[in-house]
């Protein structure tokens, strides 16, 4: 009976402890041997274009602005090459999250968009990374446009602890105009979104939150719509449990520019286990100790 409560007893007191360590739930990059050549990325109902002339001549994206969390109804594209499974479009399959689901929609008439990954060109690492690029056809302009990746968590029963990112942004014959940059969590199976956190200004920024109290944070439905029209307009109060995963959102408008591209290098999310997972377990180990040393 002794050794009994002794191992309940060491239960109770590990569980706050083992409860407070972070854990990385969702890690990708940054690494160079994510891919082995440009790749240019095709979401459900995306451009519609032959591999041969994708790289060239890549279609606008014209009517879908959802994220679709299924499999790619598109397989994407290598230089010409046509990939057999949506699995692919992250060659390098290594210890780190692999899957990610991304969208993105250029508006207006003149709008090129594409969104790919790139082998060995990220600034100042030359580091593979995510590239969403909005560009002119024809017209120096680049009216609008909108860009989401989102990532799921690696295990369940987590608390959020904190999101970072390392990007890059540029645009050519940029005068004024706007540009956001915010965060999303996905809590059970419900979107958040934050509000904006302001551009990325720097080459290779690194941005961190851990504060999330410091951000509002609002409804989003981007499997519906990943553009504003699906951010609801009330704040949410938030505990940040039930982590189920995270990404980001980017917004840029401005008429002054011929192209308008986001690189991001890497994307990490750290969390806590949820006490009642822990707890479940340790009790449960705690009672299997038990009734061996009974039965002993």
């Amino acid at each position: 009976m002794k050794t009994c409560i002794s191992a309940l007893t060491i239960a109770a007191i590990g569980l706050p402890l083992i409860s407070s360590a972070q854990t990385t739930v969702i890690d990708w990059g940054a690494a160079n041997d994510i891919t082995p050549s440009l790749i240019f990325l095709q979401e459900g109902g995306g451009p519609a274009s032959t591999p041969a002339d994708y790289n060239t001549n890549p279609a606008p994206y014209s009517g879908d602005s959802t994220l679709n969390l299924g499999a790619f109804t598109a397989p994407p594209q290598d230089n010409g090459s046509v990939f057999n499974t949506a699995d692919d479009y992250y060659v390098n399959r290594t210890g780190k999250t692999p899957d990610f689901y991304a969208n993105m929609i250029g508006e207006g008439a003149t709008v090129v968009s594409n969104f790919r990954l790139e082998n060995n060109s990220f600034t100042g690492s030359s580091n593979d990374h995510l590239r969403f690029n909005f560009a002119r056809a024809g017209d120096p302009q680049v009216n609008e446009g909108t860009a989401i990746a989102y990532w799921d968590a690696s295990t369940t029963g987590l608390t959020l602890s904190s999101l970072e990112v390392s990007a890059d942004r540029n645009a050519n014959v940029s005068s004024g105009g706007t540009e956001e940059f915010r965060w999303i969590i996905r809590l059970g199976s419900d979107f958040y979104i934050s509000a904006d956190t302001g551009a990325i200004s720097s080459a290779g920024e690194v941005r961190t939150l851990t504060d999330f109290g410091s951000v509002s944070w609002f409804t989003y439905d981007p499997v519906s719509d990943i553009r504003a029209s699906t951010i609801g307009s009330t704040g949410q109060t938030l505990d940040f449990t039930d982590l189920s995963g995270a990404g980001f959102y980017f917004y840029g408008n401005d008429a002054n520019r011929s192209n308008l591209v986001l690189d991001v290098e890497r994307f990490t999310v750290q969390a806590i286990p949820e006490p009642n997972s822990l707890g479940f377990l340790l009790g449960f180990a705690a009672l299997v100790a038990c009734v061996r040393r009974r039965r002993q």
